[in-house]
């Protein structure tokens, strides 16, 4: 398993990892509140579920964050309005 700095993360994905190896994925929220402050010392969740899982996909509201992300499968939409 990756070298994870955040302990309280840590934590969370190891408690998650059974239920995402080698499954489909549907990670709502992806974004964590602003990509941009991503750093090689914070793991962005949606990276650690896409190494683990067989097929992963990602929704957000987050437009501008999205559009840094393109060529992802990520996609723009507001989960409270299905």
């Amino acid at each position: 398993m990756d070298k994870i700095i955040d302990f309280k993360k840590d934590a969370i994905l190891k408690t998650i990892l059974p239920f995402i190896k080698n499954k489909s994925i549907l990670d709502v929220g992806c974004i964590e509140h602003d990509i941009k402050r991503r750093n090689k010392k914070r793991i962005w969740v949606h990276d650690f579920i896409k190494k683990y899982s067989s097929n992963l996909t990602g929704i957000d509201i987050l437009k501008d964050d999205i559009k840094i992300l393109k060529g992802k499968k990520l996609f723009l939409n507001d989960t409270t309005k299905f």
